[in-house]
């Protein structure tokens, strides 16, 4: 049996005791709990997170619909998990920074640099697992110059050496691979999971803020519109960002390993 909030006419589960909508206490079934007649679920009364839905889709935009039925089954499951596949698939391809091109696309510009740093951390550490044996490698390849490699018995080692050093780089190379693999995997579960979590985070949070800040009808209106909805410029700004540190740190493994040579 549910129970509605004398207050807001919310309907709640029977085991709640306090409205998921207002935060009024609600009536007790065991006192003579008489149930008023359901409100009807109409665009103007229906809330989610306490937000009305009218301003939930302003503020969302595109793909309004079905974003704000993941929300509600959250609600509803009091979950924090709802699988958001445009953020799997963006972190299957790109790791971390696949998932900053949908925080930005959405913008959610504290989680899109915080996925960033991420992307930026794993890159770093897979170049440097592949930065030794590189650097080895390379090395070896500068002794070919020497003349004095040509001799026979210098040859026979020099070549038996640069075989192993062949080796040992490919090893580095499918360990940083594998790496990136990981990576990728761990990307899918964390923004697959908990992609709409934080953007449910943002919207509620943006609304509240903007609605505290215009009072006027109207222009709250097309303030959340401006606010929230989408930016196609903003998710290519998250690709040049990826663009240029790993460019960047590409960049500083060649410099390195032709200093070191």
């Amino acid at each position: 049996m549910s129970v509605f909030c004398v207050k807001c006419g919310t309907e709640n589960n029977e085991d709640y005791k306090f409205c998921k909508n207002c935060g009024a206490l609600l009536p007790d079934l065991n006192e003579g709990y008489t149930p008023p007649a359901a409100p009807k679920n109409t665009e103007e009364n229906e809330r989610i997170y306490g937000i009305e839905k009218k301003h939930l889709k302003m503020f969302v935009g595109q793909n309004d619909d079905k974003i704000l039925y993941k929300f509600r089954g959250m609600e509803l499951a009091d979950s924090k998990v709802s699988w958001c596949w445009p953020a799997a698939i963006l972190g299957f391809f790109f790791g971390f920074f696949g998932i900053s091109f949908w925080f930005f696309y959405r913008k959610m510009y504290k989680p899109a640099f915080l996925s960033v740093a991420i992307g930026t951390l794993f890159y770093i550490v897979q170049a440097f697992v592949s930065f030794a044996p590189t650097v080895e490698l390379v090395s070896h390849i500068a002794e070919l110059f020497s003349p004095a490699m040509y001799e026979i018995e210098n040859f026979e080692l020099f070549m038996q050496s640069f075989l192993d050093k062949i080796s040992t780089t490919a090893i580095g190379i499918n360990f940083s691979g594998i790496f990136s693999d990981v990576e990728k995997v761990l990307a899918v579960i964390f923004g697959g999971l908990f992609g709409l979590y934080f953007y449910k985070n943002h919207v509620v949070e943006k609304i509240i803020e903007t609605t505290e800040e215009y009072s006027d009808v109207e222009d709250l209106d097309d303030r959340l519109e401006n606010v929230g909805g989408v930016s196609g410029g903003m998710a290519f700004l998250g690709v040049v960002i990826m663009l240029i540190i790993s460019s960047a740190v590409s960049a500083a493994l060649i410099a390195a390993v032709l200093l070191s040579i």
